[in-house]
């Protein structure tokens, strides 16, 4: 997750001393590319990836799919002291999808804010302007988005 690569990267630049020149940067929760995509479609309520015969794949995607690529980040946690936000893939996912929603549902209330006709009167204007404000902020945060001071 982002957030945790931020914090990996922070505590690395902040450490007196690195004892080993790589770390790597991994949840604790191993999983195969099937259960992710399996996990993540459902997440997503949409269905599963299909299977592909590891003899109709290219022999790059055999190695990718196929191999043993599990990371520790033991160094990480133990040396660099680096306390992962997203401690597991599922918990980032969840997140992840939570963010996305929020965000569309700030997009439907400003499409529909929009089609509202003018207002009739001072106290409905300044009303409907401080949400249009507000909502305005939320999507500015979620995005990242901060205007200048």
């Amino acid at each position: 997750h982002v957030d945790d690569l931020g914090s990996a990267i922070l505590a690395a630049a902040l450490a007196a001393h690195l004892p080993h020149r790589v770390y790597n940067l991994a949840d604790a929760e191993p999983t195969q590319a099937r259960s992710y995509a399996d996990e993540v479609a459902a997440a997503l309520g949409v269905p599963r990836p299909p299977t592909v015969p590891s003899n109709d794949s290219s022999p790059a995607a055999r190695e990718l799919l196929g191999g043993d690529r599990r990371v520790r980040n033991r160094r990480l946690v133990e040396e660099l002291g680096v306390v992962l936000a997203y401690p597991s893939w599922r918990d980032g996912l969840r997140q992840e999808l939570e963010r996305r929603a929020r965000r569309e549902r700030i997009r439907l209330r400003l499409r529909a804010l929009k089609r509202l006709p003018l207002a009739t009167n001072a106290r409905s204007a300044v009303h409907r302007i401080n949400q249009i404000a507000r909502d305005v902020e939320i999507a500015r945060h979620i995005s990242g988005c901060h205007p200048s001071p």
